[in-house]
């Protein structure tokens, strides 16, 4: 019996797979990096470089007033704490992302954790020592403010596509524009995200079950294959157009 097939339009996240004329083209965002590179120097020379190890974690919350991260390179996935103490991940950031810019915009807790996902270098900024640099030179903090209008955007997208689209679909979503950020890793045609299922149901606001399913359906037409703690993307055309049995 054949699978119903699961077409997507757009993907969630730093890029958006759009569908032209029955063709696929991956709109890729700026990152925050590219947008103020001297503000992201800045911010570089006044924080603390330390390097993450897949599965490290790093608490956003550690200091009085949170902490700026800067992803210099690598990739990390940022993790929300509910109050009943469940966790999810709330997005995936790689090289030349910032993370935190609420620690500028509010002295609120975000209670936060992020964990490497590949090899990372990051760099640290504690609110109060950015606060203190941003008096000197206030311009930079429109890097800041970009940021956080960018989240904001991407927040009420997400919040479209909830409301718009199934499940599956979601799902097949946020393959797609992860397969485009880590499109460099994995090579001979192949694309390795290194992330869990309940990651992905994490990220596409779904059940573990429900991920599950889907994913099942993915492999059974070849278009993906699950290890432990990574999902390798082997045909992103199929997930795209849904062009699979």
């Amino acid at each position: 019996m054949s699978a119903q097939p699961i077409g997507i339009f757009t993907a969630a996240g730093s890029s958006s797979a759009v569908r032209r004329n029955g063709s696929v083209s991956v709109n890729r965002r700026l990152p925050d990096r590219a947008r103020d590179p001297v503000a992201w120097q800045m911010l570089s020379d006044i924080g603390l470089r330390r390097v993450l190890a897949p599965g490290a974690v790093l608490s956003t919350d550690s200091e009085r007033g949170g902490v700026v991260v800067l992803v210099e390179d690598g990739a990390v996935k940022v993790v929300g704490v509910a109050e009943n103490g469940n966790m999810a991940v709330l997005a995936v950031r790689s090289a030349g992302s910032l993370i935190g810019e609420l620690a500028f915009v509010t002295p609120e807790r975000h209670l936060t954790s992020v964990i490497g996902l590949l090899p990372a270098t990051v760099v640290t900024v504690p609110a109060a020592r950015l606060s203190a640099a941003l008096q000197t030179r206030p311009t930079n903090a429109l890097l800041l403010l970009n940021s956080v209008t960018a989240r904001v955007h991407e927040a009420d997208r997400r919040r479209v596509e909830y409301a718009s689209y199934s499940v599956p679909e979601r799902i097949c979503r946020v393959l797609v524009d992860l397969a485009d950020q880590f499109r460099f890793n994995g090579g001979l045609g192949r694309t390795v995200i290194p992330l869990v299922q309940q990651d992905l149901a994490g990220l596409a606001g779904a059940s573990r079950e429900a991920t599950a399913k889907v994913l099942r359906r993915l492999r059974e037409a070849g278009a993906i294959r699950t290890q432990r703690s990574r999902i390798v993307i082997l045909r992103t055309d199929l997930i795209v157009t849904g062009s699979y049995q």
